[in-house]
């Protein structure tokens, strides 16, 4: 029995995640997206629903104002707690997990776009291998950053959707329901995969797959919908404490609109409302067209336009953009426009940098003057709008 060598190898890396993230013992500093949503898990196993919590909990002797996460993902950190105990080895190997699962994904994804001719080139069947290889998403995953969950469920929902094309008709529906769920779960774990939504109710209604649309749409609303409202009613105050705190919050980040001056809440609300209605009448004007386009990469240029948008941005977002630029990089390989690819590679070590010299701040290790932090925040922009401009380039398929 022959044995796969690309088997092996991702044996050998997920070990290297695992040592990596277990070994390294939580810090409220550099691992805080991972204590606090852990910390209110322990806090549901014992007794205190999520919403019921403390406004504030001393952590590692710091007073820390919580809980501003959606539910999902805590909920699902309270279940390892009540399978395995206190430890925070299994919450940090689930993120080791998801984020391999997210690599095998992209990979399926990349090996449907590429020609047959390229396919066969052994590089593209290491292509999860080489994403689980970028020191960004071993830096973000042993840190604890939980943004590999919900990108999970955006891919699994993008995945179901693309599957509907040419089934039968009681397939369809079946994968209308799946992508539904996992977007509604996505949501509820992080509100970014709703910007996946519109790219398939728009595309699904103007395929005149209807009942394909109401299924979806049913599913995905009535689930992350209806546990909304649950929370609302039976927690009116979470609006301060989660979905509220999370949008209306000052804390600096890499963002011009922190840097340069403070975007408010509601004139924050009207731009991301302008600007994602633009962006969709122009998907629809696209739809119309009938033009053959790449449905994932057009999901892509609603997530960067979000975060274009958004007055708040932080480094481990690109995480999200990180499906596309590998994309985009194997496009570039296919058509050896080697020179696209440097110039890209380019950006995103600028951009990389930039992230550096921004956490040398946020982490209090060098103290920045105002007019580098905000020169940092342009470049950081700067790089976000040539990503966007290469996504609108690739919007077409091939």
């Amino acid at each position: 029995m022959r044995f796969n060598k690309k088997y092996l190898l991702l044996a050998i890396t997920f070990i290297f995640y695992v040592l990596l993230s277990v070994l390294i013992e939580p810090d409220l500093l550099y691992n805080y997206d991972f204590l606090i949503p852990w910390y209110a898990a322990l806090y549901i196993t014992r007794g205190v629903p999520l919403y019921e919590q403390p406004e504030f909990k001393i952590i590692n002797g710091e007073s820390i104002a919580f809980p501003y996460h959606l539910p999902i993902y805590i909920y699902f950190l309270a279940s390892l707690i009540w399978v395995f105990g206190e430890s925070f080895i299994a919450g940090k190997i689930s993120l080791v997990i998801f984020v391999f699962c997210d690599a095998i994904l992209i990979e399926q994804l990349i090996h449907k776009k590429l020609s047959e001719e390229v396919k066969e080139k052994k590089v593209w069947k290491y292509f999860s291998l080489i994403i689980l290889l970028n020191p960004l998403i071993i830096i973000y995953t042993f840190t604890g950053q939980f943004d590999s969950l919900p990108i999970l469920f955006f891919l699994v929902s993008y995945y179901f959707f693309d599957k509907i094309e040419g089934e039968t008709n009681y397939k369809t529906v079946l994968y209308s329901f799946l992508s539904g769920l996992s977007l509604g779960v996505g949501f509820l774990t992080k509100i970014i995969p709703v910007l996946l939504a519109p790219v398939i109710f728009l595309v699904l209604i103007f395929k005149k797959k209807y009942v394909e649309t109401a299924v979806f749409t049913v599913t995905f609303l009535g689930f992350s919908g209806g546990m909304l409202t649950y929370l609302f009613i039976v927690y009116p105050f979470i609006k301060y404490l989660g979905i509220g705190w999370q949008i209306e919050r000052g804390a600096n980040s890499m963002s011009v609109y922190y840097y340069l001056f403070d975007l408010n809440f509601n004139l924050n609300v009207i731009l991301i409302g302008v600007g994602m209605f633009a962006l969709t009448a122009f998907f629809i004007f696209e739809l119309y067209k009938k033009k053959k386009l790449d449905l994932f990469m057009f999901s892509g240029i609603y997530v960067l336009s979000f975060f274009l948008l958004y007055r708040i941005f932080y480094p481990h977002y690109l995480l999200w953009v990180i499906p596309y630029l590998s994309i985009i990089v194997t496009k570039y390989i296919e058509k050896k426009q080697f020179r696209n690819m440097i110039l890209l590679f380019s950006v995103i070590f600028i951009e990389v940098i930039a992230i550096i010299l921004w956490y040398l701040e946020f982490f209090g290790l060098y103290q920045l003057p105002f007019w580098a932090l905000l020169t940092i925040s342009f470049f950081n922009m700067g790089c976000l709008i040539y990503y966007l401009y290469l996504f609108f380039m690739f919007r077409e398929e091939s």
